[in-house]
């Protein structure tokens, strides 16, 4: 997740979104039950991870390590953007599924808009 991290803070977005694959149309990729184990040990990896890290990691870092490690893993995943207003500022979120399965931010994503979607 900190290189990840470190991507987020230096790389153009053309370049995140090549690693984070190709743009499609529909937002929702099957998984099977294999699939599903797999996907919830990598989300509380992640989210174990996140919380023994002495910097702060935001959404779009902890998406971006779930989608890597998923593909390594040879489950699929669709990686979201989204975003909303709040007052006059605009916040953005990053949300990692696999199936029904939430791996990061899947929480908070019913508040925002959906604006991307990378397979």
């Amino acid at each position: 997740m900190l290189l990840s991290r470190a991507a987020v803070a230096v790389l153009p977005f053309r370049t995140l979104a090549g690693l984070m694959s190709r743009a499609v149309a529909s937002g929702r990729v099957g998984a099977g039950p294999a699939s599903a184990r797999v996907t919830k040990r990598v989300a509380w990896a992640i989210q174990a991870a996140a919380q023994r890290t002495p910097i702060h990691l935001n959404c779009l870092p902890r998406a971006l390590a779930g989608k890597i490690m998923l593909r390594n893993r040879g489950v699929p995943s669709v990686l979201h953007l989204g975003a909303r207003l709040d007052g006059q500022r605009m916040q953005a979120h990053a949300w990692l599924m696999s199936g029904d399965i939430a791996v990061t931010g899947g929480e908070e994503a019913g508040a925002f808009r959906e604006i991307a979607v990378f397979g």
